[in-house]
């Protein structure tokens, strides 16, 4: 999808009642979050990225570690 375009990014991890996120209108995806904790505890991601008149979201989805959760 080439241009830029308005997304929002939305990161917690289980047990923890703080989140990170991060909004606005970006032309290239920065690519790896790192999660400190990870590995011993899953965490939840979400986010939506708007192209023309289409929004596309998805609701938290769950990411745990084998072994984990």
């Amino acid at each position: 999808m080439p241009g830029s375009h308005s997304m929002h990014g939305r990161l917690q991890r289980e047990g923890w009642s703080t989140f990170w996120y991060d909004t606005g209108t970006f032309s290239e995806y920065a690519g790896v979050i790192y999660v400190s904790g990870a590995n011993t505890a899953c965490a939840y991601i979400s986010g939506w990225i708007e192209v023309g008149d289409t929004n596309y979201s998805h609701d938290p989805y769950r990411l745990c570690m084998p072994g984990v959760g």
